[in-house]
Formats: structure tokens, sequence, C-alpha cells
């Protein structure tokens, strides 16, 4: 039976208050989501914090190089008050000028300032290592709102859901990385959002407010990181595509001039760079063309122009875009031959054509360049490494469902989807992969890229001209086409020339890429929704949700799947300054002068003058080219222990540091350090004991070592060339002979018989007697022998099971006479170089687990009492600049 008492005034307001909660969670339900996603990409940001606390004070560090510098920069800003402008650790003894690119330091330090108001007990420590998921928090609220903006709010939620989850993202905003990429590309979307808010108002004054503030957070961002340049590419191709449609209003007019003359008028005060820099730098000198193609475009639209424009043959019946962008052009042309000379344009031109169609001097490397990895230019086939291959193909997808929303009302929509197609899948894919035919560089690869960028750029605007004279229609579309198209499209582009580039740069690819491939997945889920039949609706709605958010681990989702790889990834990161380095710096720090100046390979920099708080002569900024060749050169591969002495003695040396992994960069070094014949450029290689091709005989074992390396010099026997690069070797033989022990004639020892090298060439193999072995501390040298080189015997560590004889270096004449190899591999004595600290005995040169570990060594330099520099001497080895261009051509 029911009550027939009516409900308490209690009861009707609970019912109210939750129908008012109810309705406040439906009106922020985006707003909620979009924390949910801040929360799980700091949560997964979070799992390497308790790795990044140093052994020895307790501290927190930052997780990799650069961090170092930032993190060394914070603590002292936070302790002074603002940054000295010459850093004395770094270059020595010269020191190094940082007025530029510190800013990122300063925004660690008044973050600090700001935290420590409400928790007193917080260090700059901790500030820096959390610093990059404040950034990546507040990147990912203002890409929310600039999609929002751009789209709706599921595709801005599922785009930050991508960029927070997404592995390539991950590193340089985990917690830790320190570095300034994430202020970056932070400052570089807040810029973007504030542009595209400008674009979208009709108001005057909003639009002066938000061109202001992007060009405000633009140069807050270039104060940063160089990766800001892409605000001005991306702004000044998206006005400069809008001119020349003729889509370019008085309220895109008044836009574009407050970030220009705000960009102006602040440029000193957040980059300490000279203005000429505004107008020869490319990223900038392009928005200001723009700028001027915009005022042309405004003014010849005045009729007191109008006619004047009259008496100009044939440019009256041109569409006003083209009209502005041609005047502007010539005028450009005249005033940068009177301040920069004739060929200022042409390099320009010339430049551009670079960028976009991956040629000249841009795209050939030289020594530097091909020595550091991240910046190699990637294929398609690294995409796929780094994003996963259904996600590559889900953001160029994306891209092109966004050209077809874009055209679909156009007569030709369907031939321009094709054309599209072609570009997009041509142009990306010319690059594919270094074993195919479209591996950039073939001349099919060349006929793709071409093709694909000059039909597409061809056609489009044949089809601009001809709608423009002869199909009104069609024009009267091209010019109603909604704004974003263009800026996502432009923003799409300049991306993709990066992500063309290097592989570094895929860190800036990844936001349009989440942004894409969001809209792709969306895009299906609406056109889902207009399924008549409704099993096939829902089935269709389901399959897509599965293939994002799958759980199963047999078919993972791809958000799903990019969340638990990040996350187990994200638990897996230590700090690289490593415990073995930080004892290291702890032994340093206590049993060596303060002033004492570090000489090493320029990749340690960092952490010694932080972690060991010791200056060193080179380190990552690579501010003085030069002195990386002199390190190369003459000490690290130097050809005995008195070459280096010079060198060292000019830059004030106190100690030489060598570590494992130097043994891996030796192509680097010895590469960058060779003369323009590249006369000690070479590799150590490992060789492996392969145990089945490995000979037990009588009296002695012959154990077999297979790798392969090339020959770094022509070898010369009988007669016959064996021709580096071409001929290599495949294998070494190291025999033991077993002996019995003078101590027990039950136990067997065993003597180091003369190795045998396997050479190969043409299909033609033949073995030749090595010069020397060094094992167990001892170095075998015989008096007579074929080929010169030596083997350096390692233990490999499997399981926790240690073969002693399980792996060899291989080096060859050019190693084996280098310092490196007789200090750090051979243990060579020297009068010059005495040993001061070994950690050998717990971190032994070993393959661990098929990894090669080594312990980190330093030695004391002793110069001899008659050791001078003459006026030349200094020149050559304290001189900042090259003596010949050519030792860093290829």
């Amino acid at each position: 039976m029911m009550s027939d008492t009516p409900p308490s005034s209690s009861d009707q307001i609970f019912e109210q208050r939750q129908a008012q909660f109810l309705h406040y969670l439906q009106a922020k339900k985006d707003y909620i989501l979009l924390a949910v996603v801040i929360f799980l990409g700091t949560f997964i940001r979070i799992q390497n914090l308790h790795y990044l606390i140093d052994a020895t004070t307790g501290k927190y560090i930052s997780i990799e190089l650069d961090s170092t510098l930032f993190y060394r920069y914070a603590q002292y800003i936070v302790q002074h008050g603002s940054l000295f402008t010459i850093d004395t650790m770094r270059n020595y003894p010269l020191g190094a000028e940082i007025s530029v690119g510190v800013f990122t330091s300063y925004f660690i330090a008044y973050l600090y300032n700001l935290l420590h108001i409400f928790i007193p007990s917080i260090t700059v420590e901790f500030v820096n290592d959390i610093y990059p998921l404040v950034a990546m928090a507040i990147l990912t609220f203002f890409l929310f709102l600039l999609v929002r903006r751009l789209f709706n709010y599921k595709v801005a939620l599922l785009a930050v859901a991508f960029l927070n989850f997404m592995p390539p993202f991950l590193f340089r905003t985990l917690g830790g990385s320190s570095d300034h990429d994430a202020l970056g590309i932070m400052f570089i979307f807040i810029a973007f959002y504030f542009y595209i808010r400008g674009v979208q108002s009709s108001r005057k004054k909003e639009i002066v407010l938000f061109g202001f503030l992007a060009a405000i957070s633009a140069l807050f961002g270039l104060a940063s990181a160089g990766n800001a340049a892409f605000v001005f590419l991306t702004i000044a191709l998206f006005s400069l595509i809008e001119i020349l449609l003729s889509k370019f209003e008085k309220k895109d007019y008044i836009l574009l001039s407050t970030f220009v003359i705000t960009l102006t008028l602040f440029w000193k005060l957040f980059v300490n760079i000279p203005y000429n820099a505004l107008f020869t730098s490319l990223s900038t000198s392009i928005i200001y063309f723009t700028f001027i193609v915009g005022s042309v475009s405004y003014l010849i639209q005045r009729d007191y122009c109008k006619k004047y424009l009259q008496r100009i043959p044939h440019i009256h019946t041109l569409p006003i875009g083209v009209q502005s962008f041609l005047l502007s052009s010539i005028l450009i042309f005249i005033i940068s031959l009177v301040l920069f000379g004739s060929s200022f344009s042409w390099n320009t031109i010339h430049r551009i054509f670079d960028e976009v169609l991956k040629t000249g001097t841009r795209f050939s490397t030289n020594r530097w360049i091909l020595t550091v990895a991240e910046n190699k230019r990637p294929y398609v086939t690294d995409w796929f490494s780094q994003y996963g291959t259904f996600f590559v193909y889900s953001f160029l997808l994306g891209s092109i469902l966004l050209f077809y929303d874009m055209i679909k009302h156009f007569s030709k929509a369907k031939h321009l989807i094709t054309l599209y197609i072609f570009f997009v899948f041509g142009y990306v894919f010319s690059r594919y992969s270094s074993d195919s035919v479209f591996n950039g560089d073939s001349s099919y690869a060349k006929l793709l890229l071409y093709a694909s960028f000059l039909l597409f750029s061809a056609v489009f605007t044949i089809l601009y001209f001809y709608s423009y004279y002869r199909d009104h229609t069609t024009y009267e579309q091209i010019r109603s086409l909604d704004k974003k198209y263009t800026f996502v499209f432009v923003l799409f582009f300049v991306q993709i020339l990066a992500a063309t580039s290097a592989i570094r740069l895929l860190f800036e690819f990844s936001p349009i890429t989440a942004i894409l491939s969001a809209f792709f997945f969306v895009s299906l889920l609406d056109y889902s929704s207009l399924l008549k039949n409704i099993s096939l609706r829902w089935g269709f709605f389901a399959l897509i949700i599965l293939i994002l958010i799958s759980p199963f681990s047999f078919a993972p989702g791809i958000l799903y799947g990019q969340y638990q790889f990040s996350l187990s990834q994200a638990r897996a990161s230590g700090p690289g300054y490593t415990p073995q380095w930080q004892y290291a710096g702890k032994w340093v720090r206590d049993n060596t002068p303060q002033n004492a100046v570090f000489a090493h390979w320029w990749d340690y920099g960092y952490w010694v003058q932080s972690g060991f708080q010791r200056p060193t002569i080179t380190d990552g900024g690579n501010f003085i080219a030069w002195w990386n060749y002199l390190m190369g050169r003459h000490v690290l591969t130097a050809q005995n222990d008195s070459e280096p002495l010079k060198f060292l003695y000019g830059h004030n040396a106190s100690y030489l540091l060598m570590v494992q992994e130097d043994i891996g960069k030796y192509g680097a070094y010895s590469s960058i350090g060779s003369d323009t014949n590249y006369d000690r450029f070479s590799f150590i290689p490992t060789f492996n004991l392969d145990p089945q091709m490995s000979e037990e005989k009588r009296n002695k074992t012959v154990f077999f070592y297979r790798g392969g390396t090339p020959l770094d010099e022509d070898l010369i026997l009988n007669g016959k060339v064996y021709p580096k690069n071409a001929a290599g070797v495949a294998g070494v033989f190291l025999p033991l002979e077993k002996i019995p022990l003078p101590t027990n004639n039950t136990q067997q020892g065993f003597r180091i018989l003369q190795p045998t090298v396997v050479l190969v060439h043409q299909n033609q193999r033949i073995d030749l007697a090595l010069q020397c072995v060094y094992f167990d501390n001892q170095l075998y040298e015989f008096p007579t022998y074929t080929i010169p080189g030596c083997l350096r015997v390692i233990p490999t560590i499997t399981n926790n099971q240690v073969n002693p004889l399980g792996a060899v270096l291989y080096l060859s004449r050019r190693t084996y006479t280098s310092l490196f190899s007789q200090l750090y591999l051979l243990n060579h004595r020297s009068d010059y170089f005495t040993p001061a600290y070994d950690d050998s005995s717990s971190a032994p040169l070993a393959l661990y687990e098929g990894r090669l570990i080594g312990p980190i060594r330093i030695w004391k330099i002793s110069y001899p009492k008659n050791i001078t520099l003459t006026p030349d001497d200094s020149t050559y080895y304290v001189g900042t600049n090259y003596i010949n261009s050519d030792l860093t051509k290829i």
C-alpha cells in the first residue's frame, strides 16, 4: 500500500540539490573529464620520482643531461635572485655567455618561490623535478581550449588524452626532465589559443588583446626554447594563405598587426638577440614578409589606391591577394637589395625550397649532425616504432577526413580528395625506410616527393585562378572556407616538415598528430550515429570504442595501449646520472680542489659541472665546436700520451675522465677528430662467443667470436689490396693452450695463444694473425703478426652466470694505438696520466645481459716542467674557430 504522506520539505530540498548537482556535472562534464586526463597524465609522469634521488646527498636530481644544466641554474637563481652572465664552469677557461635560453631556470625558480609560500618544506630540487608535470598540465588545458574552439569538446578531450598518453611525448615531460622543451611547447599552444581566439573574435578590443597575448606567449616560448619558432612560421603561413585566397579581412589585419608590433616592441625584453635577427631568421622574417603583404592588401583595397593600380598593366585583373603578394615581393626585394645585398633574397628562397623539398645543404649532413642521434632524419618506419603503426595511419586518415570535410561541397570534391591523398602519402612515404626504394634519397623517392608536392600545388593554383575568372561559385566557396581548416592544415604541414627533418622534432609533431587522430575517431563515431540500422550502428560504435580503449592484452586499444606502455616506461626511467656517477661525484667533491678542471668527451659536461661541482672544457652546449675536434683528435684518439698535453695545459685541465660509453661513441669522436681524409675514424665493435663454432682439441681450445666490422683503412697483403669499408672482419679465433698449474698437477690452467682474424672480401675468406690480446689485466703481445690490432677480452654476465671469456672488443690498428684504448681498455701506465679513481671492482668492463657496462675512470694529469705554449699554440689549442671548415665535412 502506497503512503499518502506528502514528501517533507527536507526531501524536496535534497531532490532539488541533487538535481542541481547533476545538472552542474552535465554542464561541466568536459572540464571534469579534462581533469581526469590531467590526473592520469600526471600519474604517469610521477612514477619515476623515487628514482631521482642522489644516493650521496639525498637530494632530488634531474633525469638526463640537459636537464641538469637548468637544474643547476635554478638552484643558483633561488640562492642569489638572478643568474650570472658568464658561466665559468663551462668552456674553461673562457666561460660561456648565457644571457639567452635560460628562462626555463627562472621559471623553475619562480615556481619554487610560489610553492614555497604554501609548502615551506618544499625544495628547489623537488620543484625542478615536478616542473615538467606543471608545464604538461598547463599545455593540456590550453590545447583542450584550442581544439574545442576549432572542433568540439569530444575531439578536444580525445586529443589531450592521446597527447598525455603517447610514448613519443613522454620523456621530455616526465618527472625530472627539466629541459626547456616542455616549457617551449606549452607557450606555443598558449600562443596558438590566443591567436585563434583573435581570429574568431569580432570586437576590435578583443582582437587587439588576443593578438597581444599571443605575441607575448610566443616571446615567452622563444625565451624558453627554439621550438617556439613554429608559432611564427604557422601564424605567418596561415595569414599568408588567407591573404592569397583574398579572405584577409580588416579584423585579420588588426590581429596580425598587433601580433607583429608586440613582437617587435618586446623582442629585446624577452630575447637578448639583435633586432636584425628578426629580419634575417627564416622563422621570424616570414612573419614580417606576411605583415607587409597584409598591409599592402589592406591598402590597395582603399579607394585612393585603386586608381593607381589601374595604371599598372594587367595587375588589377588579378585577385586582391595575388596583387598584394606580387607588389610586396617587389618592394621587399628592393629593400633587401639595399640593406642586405643581392644574394639575401635568393638565399632565403633557396632555404625555403630546402625545407619544403628536402634539397640542398640543409638536409645534407656534416660530421657533427652525423654523430648526434637526435639529428637523424627519420623514416616513416621510425614513426611506426615511436607512435604505433595504427596511430600513424589514424592521423594521416584524420587529415584526409578533415580535408574532405573542408571541400565536400565543391563540385570537384572527389578529384580533389584523390589529389590530396596522393599528396600526403606521396610526400610522407617518399621516405618510408632505409632499405626501401622509397628511402628519401633514391631517384624514385625524390620523384614521388616532388611530384606529390608540385602536382598538389599546381592543381590548386590552377583551380583558384580558374574559379576566380570562370567559376564564381567555386571561388566564393573557397573564400567562404572556415579559417580553422587553413590553420589546422598549415600547422600540420609545418609539423610534417619538422617531423621529416630530425627525429628529435617528433616531440613537437605529437600535438598535431593527437588532434588529427582524435578528429578521425570522433568523426567515425559521429558517422556511426547516422547509420539507420540500429544493430550496425551500435556494432560500429562498439568497434571504434574497442579500437581506442580495448583492455585485452591480445589486442589492446590505441589509447589503452599508449597509457600502459607509457606507464611502464615511466616506471623504468631512472636518472642518467646513475648511482655509479653519483659515487664518482662524491669522490671528486671530497678529493679534488674546487677549481680542478675536468677533460672528457662533451656529453658528460653538465653532470660534472652539477654533480661533481667542477668546471669542464666541453659540455652539451657545444658553444665551441672546435674544442670538440681538439678533444677528439688530440686527447681521445691521440697516438701517444704526450700528444694531449698542450691542449690540456692550455685549458688548465687537472683530471681526465673516461667512461664505458666512450666505447660506443668512438665512431663519433674519431669522426669529429679526423682530418679531411678521416685519418682516425673507426669503431670499437663487440664480438660474442659462439660455442657451436668453438673447437675443443687435445691440448687446447679454440674459441670463436662472431661479429662484423668493416676495415677502417686499406690492408695490403702480398701485393693485394683489401679496401676499407669493402673488406671486413667477420670473426675472431682465440686459442687457449691447456697447461698444468705448477702447484697442483691435477688442475689445468691455460695460456693465451695468438688470435686469428677472419677477413672476408668478395665472398673470399682469409685468416690473419693478430698482434695482441689483453686478458685478466695482462697484455699478450706476439712479435710476428699479419694484421695490426688487439683483442680486449671481457666477461659476459647472463642470468647471474659469468663467463670470463664471453666476448671480445676488437681494436683495429687505429683504435688500439689511441689514448682511449691505451688508458681505459689496456691500462697503459703513463708518466702524465696517473690513475686517481677507478670503480672497476663494482662496475667491471663486461657484457651484462647483452649490454656493455664498465667503470668510470679518472686520471690526474701531470705536466712536464718545461711545457709551454707558443702564441701559435694558444691560437690553435684555445682558439674558438675551426682552422679549416673542411674538417666538418663528411
